[in-house]
C-alpha cells in the first residue's frame, strides 16, 4: 500500500472515530432547569456480543446527584443512566454546555449537554395532611407537612378550602420554607357541621400567581356535634343526678343553669363571629 493511501486512510479513521464511539449513547442535548430539580436520563447500548464495564463522569456547572449509574452493559441491550441537576442561584438566565464522558470496556464517547437555567418564581411546594385534631364548640386543628421543591425560599400559607363547608378562622399564620426545606404546620378549622372524607386546600407562594394544592382524608367535628355532645352530657347529668336531686335539688339546677349558660354564651360568640366576618365581606 502506497504512504500516501495510509495516511488518508489513517486521516479518515481519525475522523470517523469519534462518530462510532458517540453511536452507542441516545439522550437530549438541550434541556431547560427551571427552580426545581431536573431527572435527566441517557441510554448507553452495548452492541457487541460481550458483557462490558461501564464508566460515567460528569463535569456539571451546578450541584447533581448520580445514584442511576449501571456498573455493567450486557451484550446487545441497553442500560440508562440517571442523573438529578440541582438549580442554583446565580444561574439564572444562562446556558452552560456540561460534558457526559463514557467508557463502555474501552470504548470512550464524550457528550455535550446544553443546560439553560431558566428564572421561575413559582410554587413548587407540596402539602402532606399527617392528620386532623377535634377541639372545643367545632374548633379543628389539621397538621400538615410542607416541602419546598424549589432552591428558592418560599412564603406559604393557606389560601382556601374545601371540606364540607370548614373555614379556617382569621387570618393564617404564613410558613417561611427555605431552599429544599421540609417543615410542620398546622391551620384551625370551624364549622357548623362534622365532616369525615377527603378535602382540598389551596395554598399560595408569596410574589407568586402560581398555586398548589394538598388533598387528604380529614375528620372534622362542627359546632352542631360539640352542641349536641353538651346536650347528651346534660342529659347524663340529670339522669345521674336523679337519686341526689331528692336531697339537695338546688344543687342540680345550678349545675344545669350553669350548663345552659355556657352553651348560650358560645353560641353568642359564634354569632357575633359570623356578623363581623359577614360585615366585613359586604364592606370589602
Amino acid at each position: 500500500m502506497q504512504p500516501k493511501m495510509k495516511t488518508w486512510m489513517a486521516v479518515i479513521f481519525a475522523a470517523l472515530m469519534p462518530c462510532l464511539a458517540s453511536a452507542f449513547v441516545e439522550g437530549q442535548s438541550y434541556i431547560s432547569i427551571g427552580e426545581t430539580p431536573y431527572d435527566y436520563a441517557f441510554t448507553v447500548e452495548n452492541a457487541s456480543s460481550q458483557k462490558k464495564a461501564l464508566e460515567v463522569s460528569f463535569s456539571m456547572p451546578v450541584k447533581y446527584e448520580a445514584n442511576d449509574v449501571p456498573q455493567w452493559v450486557m451484550p446487545d441491550s441497553k442500560e440508562e443512566v440517571k442523573i438529578r441537576i440541582f438549580p442554583e442561584t446565580g444561574f439564572e438566565g444562562t446556558t452552560y454546555a456540561a460534558k457526559i464522558s463514557i467508557s463502555l470496556g474501552g470504548d470512550v464517547a464524550e457528550k455535550t449537554l446544553n443546560i439553560t437555567f431558566a428564572n421561575e418564581n413559582g410554587c413548587p411546594v407540596t402539602a402532606k395532611i399527617t392528620g386532623t385534631t377535634s377541639g372545643n364548640n367545632g374548633k379543628n386543628t389539621a397538621s400538615f407537612e410542607f416541602m419546598n421543591k424549589s432552591y428558592k425560599p418560599k412564603e406559604v400559607k393557606i389560601s382556601g378550602v374545601a371540606a364540607g363547608g370548614f373555614e379556617t378562622t382569621g387570618a393564617q399564620e404564613k410558613l417561611a420554607l427555605g431552599p429544599f426545606e421540609t417543615r410542620p404546620f398546622e391551620a384551625i378549622l370551624e364549622g357548623d357541621k362534622s365532616y369525615e372524607g377527603m378535602a382540598e386546600f389551596t395554598l399560595e407562594c408569596a410574589g407568586s400567581a402560581e398555586k398548589a394544592k394538598a388533598i387528604g382524608k380529614v375528620k372534622l367535628e362542627g359546632k352542631a356535634g360539640f352542641i349536641a355532645s353538651g346536650l347528651a352530657l346534660l342529659s347524663g347529668i340529670g339522669n345521674a343526678s336523679g337519686g341526689a336531686a331528692k336531697g339537695n335539688p338546688g344543687l342540680v339546677e345550678t349545675t344545669v343553669d350553669v350548663f345552659l349558660a355556657a352553651i348560650a354564651a358560645i353560641l353568642l360568640i359564634a354569632f357575633i363571629a359570623r356578623l363581623v366576618k359577614f360585615t366585613k365581606k359586604g364592606v370589602q
